[in-house]
């Protein structure tokens, strides 16, 4: 199994978050980056892993608080996540059956869009650009990583969210 870190972006995220952590319950390690939230969104994801590190920083855009929220992290995979999204049982085996060689540097998965319990009928098209919407990453942390406009060679999970 390959060891990684998830990371998740949060600000005032009370009604989300505690199906993302839920669905989490077997990572060993969860970094929150949160911008601040005026609601318990926070103390939420603490009481319900036992391995959560939360740490506050103001939000000016997306790259530096995903970029401050790597530097925050150890473990030489990295799994990204906005405080919305809700892993599958499936991609969730997927993930611990990974044994990237050495030249994968990233995997993405695609999702599907959920209101009121039922899926949209469109899919988001997932690209290899790191900020994109509708995507999820998993990355290998190398001293020259960096989020930004920078393209990868993913190889992708064939797996959804939900």
């Amino acid at each position: 199994m390959v060891e990684f870190t998830t990371l998740i972006l949060t600000f005032n995220e009370r009604e989300n978050i505690g199906r993302t952590i839920a669905a989490l319950s077997w990572a060993k390690q969860i970094v929150i980056i949160d911008s601040f939230s005026t609601d318990e969104a926070t103390e939420i994801a603490k009481a319900l892993h036992a391995n959560i590190t939360a740490v506050q920083r103001r939000f000016d855009t997306h790259a530096t608080q995903w970029n401050f929220g790597l530097a925050q992290i150890r473990t030489r995979w990295v799994l990204t996540l906005d405080a919305d999204y809700e892993l599958s049982r499936e991609l969730s085996s997927e993930i611990a059956e990974l044994k990237p060689s050495d030249e994968v540097s990233a995997y993405e998965a695609g999702f599907q869009i959920q209101i009121l319990g039922g899926n949209l009928r469109f899919r988001v098209s997932a690209t290899p650009d790191l900020v994109s919407n509708g995507t999820l990453h998993l990355l290998r942390r190398r001293p020259h990583l960096e989020i930004g406009d920078r393209r990868f060679n993913a190889t992708s999970l064939r797996c959804r969210l939900s």
